[in-house]
């Protein structure tokens, strides 16, 4: 029987995070596949991923990069949805079935995400909010009755966790792996959904933990360096007219790139899987 739900977990070291995250989506989530895709750990996480029952383990045994492993990831994917889920994250109470609930409710939307803590502006919470780990699941309740039936679109979603259907994919592709190892990838994906006539949506009602960066910092990689390279391609794809410092410092307003290109190519914007 295949799983309403694919979950594509990528991996790089950081396997007490990678552990709790794992936890989570035990606790949390019923009918799924669980997909993950490690780059390269040298600390026993992909030990520990084999020894989880029924998932899906593709070992690379090198750094591939966000975009690369996650597309490996998506064409394992069987179910009709597939959830792009970073792992330093900790899912709550009723998450995957609120977001595709609300995936559901509106079928002009191509693509679903949380709000989080440690995130862009648009799915942050509020910084007068207060949350701490041991007690995540109890505030995430509260979160979703205080908040029920609510949610709104937006520009952009944050690539820690996406929720799309699978046939989404066979429109756009997956994601852009000249966006190496990692940013961008996810701003890139949106736009191509947006430009296919997709909304994004956030769900309002729904709130995941997000450690933040944490893959950064457990592989001790220059953020900045990687941000800024990625910043010059994203760019020279879609014909900027800033500098690297200005979007990286100022951000960039999408709809004003989804105005201007206006329709969508397959020529240009679909990045096979």
């Amino acid at each position: 029987m295949t799983s309403n739900l694919s979950i594509v977990i990528l991996t790089r070291n950081g396997l007490p995070i990678t552990k709790m995250c794992v936890e989570s989506i035990q606790k949390h989530t019923k009918d799924y596949e669980l997909i993950c895709i490690d780059n390269g750990s040298t600390d026993g996480t992909v030990a520990y991923l084999n020894s989880l029952p029924h998932a899906v383990v593709i070992s690379n045994g090198e750094n591939r990069g966000f975009a690369a492993g996650n597309n490996q990831g998506f064409r394992e994917a069987r179910g009709e949805y597939i959830v792009m889920l970073n792992n330093d994250t900790l899912v709550t109470p009723q998450w995957s079935e609120l977001l595709i609930n609300w995936l559901n409710k509106n079928s002009s939307l191509g693509m679903v995400g949380p709000r989080s803590n440690n995130v862009s502006p648009g799915q942050q919470i509020s910084t007068e909010e207060t949350v701490e780990l041991a007690t995540v699941d109890s505030f995430a309740i509260d979160w979703t009755k205080r908040y029920a039936n609510q949610g709104f679109y937006s520009r952009k979603l944050v690539g820690h966790c996406i929720l799309f259907r699978r046939s989404l994919l066979e429109h756009i592709g997956g994601l852009d792996e000249r966006f190496h190892p990692a940013n961008y990838e996810d701003d890139d994906f949106c736009l191509r959904a947006r430009l296919f006539g997709k909304n994004l949506w956030v769900a309002n009602d729904v709130f995941i933990y997000h450690f933040g960066h944490a893959s950064f910092l457990v592989n001790k990689v220059k953020y900045r360096d990687y941000s800024w390279e990625n910043a010059r391609r994203f760019i020279e794809k879609w014909q900027l007219p800033m500098s690297i410092h200005q979007l990286e410092t100022q951000g960039y307003n999408p709809n004003v790139i989804v105005g201007r290109v206006g329709t969508f190519d397959p020529q240009k914007h679909v990045e096979p899987l």
